[in-house]
């Protein structure tokens, strides 16, 4: 840890899910609810993509399915409905998850910083979810999907970072990762509440890269 305990940083972005909140695994199930019964698949065949395949956007998992649907034609409000109700899904998921309780522990130890969220999630639910929660003070900005964490980083957070050095990323999963070697900021991976704990653990020896449980090991 000794390029962490020594570092400084003027930005620190967040992933949501798996990170801030203790979402992954009843999202995906949701997810899968929905998408299943509108493209008429068996719900394990969806679930197990989602499964294997986390942290992308919802419209991606639409857009997977969608193309390869035996439905010919399947009406636009059909779809407009399924996004509406997994995004109720998505506000009871968060309103009933563990919430990451460290947040003002690590505010204390990096209190100069400018903290965003970037998040392969929509944008506007994890924006009322922190408000509710008096949690999104703490944040400058919330950037999510369907854009990647790294076109958002480039459109809307590179003019805050003057080197990727003093750029720290927290995430949990494959996302997170690709993200923080395609920026050249530092990585903080959490695995208590990631979908892909062993695939973090396999960065353990990159120095971009600190592995940890969770958040208040970095307080």
């Amino acid at each position: 840890m000794n390029w962490y305990q020594n570092s400084e940083f003027d930005v620190i972005t967040f992933d949501f899910d798996g990170v801030l909140v203790d979402s992954n695994s009843a999202k995906e199930i949701a997810l899968a609810k929905v998408v299943s019964e509108l493209f008429d698949f068996e719900f394990n065949y969806v679930y197990f993509y989602i499964r294997d395949n986390p942290g992308k956007s919802r419209k991606h998992y639409f857009d997977y399915f969608e193309s390869r649907s035996s439905i010919k034609s399947i009406d636009s409000t059909l779809i407009d409905n399924a996004f509406k109700s997994f995004s109720q899904d998505v506000k009871h998921i968060y309103s009933s998850s563990r919430i990451q309780e460290s947040l003002e522990k690590f505010r204390q130890v990096h209190p100069n910083s400018d903290w965003f969220i970037l998040s392969s999630a929509n944008a506007n639910e994890i924006k009322e979810f922190l408000s509710e929660r008096l949690l999104l003070r703490y944040f400058k900005g919330v950037f999510g999907g369907p854009n990647s964490k790294f076109t958002n980083y480039n459109n809307y957070i590179l003019p805050f970072v003057s080197d990727p050095n003093k750029c720290l990323h927290i995430g949990d999963g494959s996302q997170d990762i690709m993200h923080v070697k395609s920026s050249g900021v530092k990585g903080a991976l959490l695995t208590s509440w990631s979908a892909e704990p062993n695939l973090l653990l396999d960065e353990s020896n990159n120095p971009s890269f600190i592995v940890v449980h969770c958040l208040a090991d970095l307080c």
